[in-house]
């Protein structure tokens, strides 16, 4: 028979540290602090696939919200690296990555509650979504997102 039970308690003990950091971090109790390194991780892997592809000219809808719901959309052009046309203040792919990379920085700062995610396409690496978060202790409306869609290599 295994010894389950030490297990279990140090499971417990685990979840109580995390909660105890959230805690002294001022940040909601739900608040777990991200792998930085696994995001890095997967930020360097998207903009080597985005070097890679070397697209400089391409089209896509950014759609931004709050909470979950969008509040408005962005039609944007890109020609030869730049932004060609946009129905508001449209930013290149690199833009989009130092947009992401901005975020990481304010996440790991001492005690810093900020909760992100970022998602890339498979295929050219190119931001298909990201959401930011801040959960510190009576901080409201700190809190936002988008995604990409209708990606067109052109």
């Amino acid at each position: 028979m295994k010894p389950v039970l030490p297990l279990l308690l140090l499971c417990g003990l685990l979840s109580s540290c995390k909660k105890m950091e959230a805690y002294q971090r001022g940040c909601e109790s739900f608040y777990r602090v991200p792998d930085i390194a696994a995001r890095t991780s997967a930020l360097t892997a998207a903009k080597g696939k985005w070097a890679a592809a070397n697209l400089q000219n391409y089209s896509y809808t950014l759609r931004y919200g709050f909470s979950g719901m969008v509040s408005g959309t962005q039609n944007v052009s890109v020609r030869g690296g730049q932004v060609a046309s946009s129905s508001s203040t449209g930013q290149t792919m690199e833009q989009l990555f130092g947009d992401v990379e901005s975020k990481m920085a304010k996440a790991t700062k001492p005690n810093a509650c900020v909760m992100l995610e970022a998602s890339y396409d498979a295929a050219d690496g190119h931001v298909l979504s990201s959401s930011f978060q801040n959960v510190q202790q009576g901080l409201q409306d700190a809190f936002g997102g988008y995604s990409i869609t209708a990606f067109h290599r052109e």
